[in-house]
């Protein structure tokens, strides 16, 4: 049986609606931002709709915890959440850490200058002579803010080396939206809410 990352793609909706257990409830309440909070409970409810149909797991029995680097964690499974806009990104795995990150070209522009500061000289190059250096821009910060979720140190890790290129899967859902999976299981599947 090959090892698999599930990934979940879903339009916030603010009519569903799933009980979270408290830790949860708990670790959402920490942003401040009203917009923040409400979309990190909409990734757990989710997670746990889709813990419950791809792995018979029930998330409202479990603690969440953190790790020393803050990354959040549940035991039996591996999950990441992001979200841009009105788009939340969930990935589950049972055989891998998993890093995500979806992320809007508009808002890489937005952010461009703080974005283009963590580019290696590599990148640099690469996003100078690129024939699209937005494009460029909006693929590479997904890579590098997927792979520092991945091992769950931040973007301190920051330049990614050439030969883990290898284990991202990428997807654009239009010309503005990426997304990016780094994980190392043998198979992602995206699966896209539309309810």
């Amino acid at each position: 049986m090959k090892s698999k990352t599930i990934l979940i793609l879903a339009k916030y909706n603010s009519n569903t609606f799933i009980d979270l257990n408290e830790s949860v409830l708990k670790y959402c309440g920490r942003y401040k931002n009203e917009k923040d909070k409400n979309m990190s409970l909409f990734g757990y409810m989710v997670l746990t709709k889709y813990l419950q149909s791809y792995l018979s797991i029930d998330l409202f029995i479990k603690n969440i915890n953190v790790d020393m680097n803050g990354k959040p964690y549940f035991e039996g499974f591996e999950y990441n959440i992001s979200n841009t806009g009105e788009y939340v990104l969930v990935g589950i795995s049972q055989t891998s850490p998993i890093g995500l990150d979806i992320e809007s070209l508009e808002h890489v522009l937005n952010n461009q200058k703080a974005v283009k500061a963590y580019l290696n000289i590599d990148e640099q190059f690469d996003y100078y002579n690129s024939k699209d250096p937005d494009f460029f821009l909006l693929t590479t910060w997904c890579k590098k803010e997927a792979f520092a979720k991945f091992t769950g140190k931040g973007l301190s890790i920051c330049p990614i080396p050439q030969v883990i290129n290898k284990k991202f899967h990428i997807n654009y859902i239009d010309s503005n939206l990426c997304l990016v999976c780094f994980t190392n299981d043998e198979e992602v599947e995206l699966v896209k809410e539309t309810k």
